[in-house]
């Protein structure tokens, strides 16, 4: 019975020596927080993905399973992608610089509504779609 428990005991510590958890907070260059930045944690041998979270309001996360040596990648739109090795799990402070070159223009198109509503029904306006396409037959 002794030896069943020391198995269990050991079994245990292990489990919880292998999965660790690392927490930081994301800034960008102005040490402001950056909201909802994807956090990942890659596999350092085959880069395989382990898991991943995104950062809160305050640009703080947390990740459990995560063990020295894997592979940490931090990214945001607009910023270049943080990348680095896991060397400990203490608290990390993580700074993104802006790219600029990856958006240099926004452009926003907006279509007019297909559907209108007149004291009659409903109209539909099939110009330039599949339906104006097709041929009706007239009796």
């Amino acid at each position: 019975m002794r030896k069943l428990i020391l198995v269990f005991g050991l079994l245990c510590i292990g489990l919880t020596l292998c999965a660790q958890s690392i927490s930081g907070v994301v800034l960008d260059s102005q040490e402001k927080p950056l909201p909802y930045a994807n956090v990942v944690v890659l596999s350092a041998k085959d880069s395989a993905f382990v898991v991943g979270t995104i950062t809160d309001e305050k640009g703080k996360f947390r990740v459990d399973k995560a063990a020295v040596g894997d592979i940490l990648k931090v990214s945001f739109i607009g910023y270049e992608p943080y990348v680095t090795t896991l060397n400990t799990l203490d608290a990390l402070t993580i700074v993104l610089k802006e790219d600029a070159h990856l958006m240099s223009e926004v452009v926003v198109k907006g279509n007019v509504p297909q559907h209108k509503l007149t004291i009659e029904g409903v109209q539909t306006n099939v110009e330039n779609t599949l339906l104006s396409k097709l041929v009706t037959f007239k009796k």
